[in-house]
């Protein structure tokens, strides 16, 4: 009994590991129109952003894969409509082609768009999902 009680508990412990080895941050497409996500994190000692991720609706797609490398990340979004889902914080984006900026933040140069927060540090999967009441999700902790 305490064999197999301690084979129960090492199955757990590398259940839980492989699903924190495992996580992703994903968007999920539930708005009723395609849409094209945007993405701001924190790297190398800069703000860079990039997109434009196009999600067909009813689809999902990752964003990034594996374990998150920062605590919270932000996302802008575009309906084929001309909808936006946004926030308080604004980052650089080129509007019409696909982008990678540096100094995202900086916003003096360049066409800032709103965009939401999400933290990645409580969980070992974010999942995002876009529905057309979607209004993103601002938490105190993302200011920047």
């Amino acid at each position: 009994m305490k064999h197999a009680m301690l084979g129960i508990a090492s199955a757990l412990m590398l259940l839980a590991w492989s699903a924190a080895a495992h996580a992703d941050i994903r968007i999920c497409n539930h708005a009723g129109e395609k849409i094209w996500v945007a993405m701001a994190a924190y790297q190398s000692g800069r703000w860079i952003s990039s997109g434009w991720y196009g999600h067909e609706n009813g689809t999902c797609r990752t964003l990034v894969k594996g374990r998150p490398t920062n605590t919270r990340y932000y996302f802008h979004v575009q309906g084929e409509s001309g909808k936006r889902w946004g926030g308080p914080n604004r980052f650089c984006v080129e509007p019409n082609d696909a982008f990678t900026i540096e100094r995202a933040e900086e916003i003096s140069w360049c066409e800032p768009r709103p965009f939401f927060c999400r933290w990645t540090a409580d969980g070992p999967r974010e999942e995002i999902v876009v529905t057309p009441g979607y209004a993103g999700l601002h938490e105190s902790r993302c200011d920047i």
